[in-house]
């Protein structure tokens, strides 16, 4: 069932996690403990994000009808594609702004 504020929450937490993720900067670590620690809390915001790589395109094809032929497949495959060129333009965006 589609729900908008699941949607808006999806594509909100989508811009923090690529932020943060953008964020990290892993020229800085002094000890190991330190390193690990930034890799653990870098490797959560990507799980995080590829959720929600899958959960968005799932809602827009829900909007859509929940087609279960090829223009089912063509919504999903589209939102996808277009979740992941945004995906890198915004993590380019914040990356060379952050360093």
């Amino acid at each position: 069932m589609f729900h908008p504020l699941y949607s808006i929450l999806a594509l909100i937490l989508f811009i923090i996690s690529i932020k943060k993720v953008a964020s990290f900067n892993m020229d800085a670590q002094r000890n190991l403990f330190n390193a690990v620690k930034e890799n653990a809390r870098l490797l959560l915001w990507g799980l995080i994000l590829l959720t929600l790589l899958m959960f968005i395109p799932y809602q827009i094809w829900v909007l859509t009808g929940s087609s279960a032929g090829w223009d089912g497949m063509y919504i999903i495959g589209g939102t996808g594609l277009l979740m992941v060129i945004f995906s890198f333009a915004y993590f380019y965006r914040e990356s060379s702004r952050a360093g």
